[in-house]
């Protein structure tokens, strides 16, 4: 986390850093994450996932979730030994007994079935147009403004195409990537109570 406070890029200064433990696959790999998105002082949105579905070679994806992240009890490795070159905080893929990493909750499952039907969408097999697209890049929140539920959102992500397409244009000619892969978008209603009620509002200019 850097203080930006001071305006010029030059000038931010690192104030902490933790260690996330991000899903991994059956194989030990650690999936991405391609989005982060702040909740309140100690909680995040993290949008962790794999490569696969619409747009890669594989249609079958194993991970894609929008999970929270609590930093309240992690340790700040900041400018300690392990934020050196030679400080390994996972030496030999385990991490030093003496750092707490944050703590990781799986929170919207992306690829479960019922929740896919209800978008159209499905995943793994056949490689069609319903297939749930292989890469999200995105997380936006929208108060749902309803006054008996004052603690949901909706909850937005998004799926580019890598400019996958049969009939593109770039920089002023024209190319094929010899497929067609669509942009996707979903939308989920969710209850954050730790979200402070109007912060959002504000952020958004709402």
């Amino acid at each position: 986390m850097w203080d930006i406070s001071a305006g010029a890029a030059g000038n931010a200064t690192l104030e902490a850093e933790w260690i996330v433990p991000l899903p991994q696959s059956n194989k030990l790999e650690t999936f991405a994450q391609s989005e982060i998105h702040w909740l309140n002082e100690h909680q995040f949105l993290v949008l962790a996932r794999d490569g696969k579905g619409a747009g890669d070679d594989k249609p079958e994806s194993s991970y894609k979730g929008v999970d929270v992240i609590d930093i309240s009890s992690a340790t700040n490795i900041a400018n300690s030994v392990y934020d050196g070159a030679t400080g390994a905080v996972t030496p030999g893929g385990q991490i030093v007994a003496n750092v707490t990493p944050v703590t990781y909750t799986p929170f919207v499952q992306m690829i479960d079935k019922t929740q896919l039907s209800r978008f159209g969408l499905h995943n793994g097999k056949p490689a069609d147009k319903t297939l749930i697209a292989a890469k999200w890049e995105s997380l936006a929140l929208v108060p749902v403004g309803d006054a008996l539920y004052p603690d949901d959102y909706f909850l937005f992500t998004f799926a580019d195409n890598d400019f996958q397409t049969k009939d593109g244009v770039s920089m002023g000619k024209p190319y094929t990537a010899g497929v067609d892969v669509d942009n996707q978008a979903m939308v989920w209603r969710v209850e954050l109570p730790t979200v402070q009620r109007g912060s959002v509002e504000t952020l958004i200019g709402v």
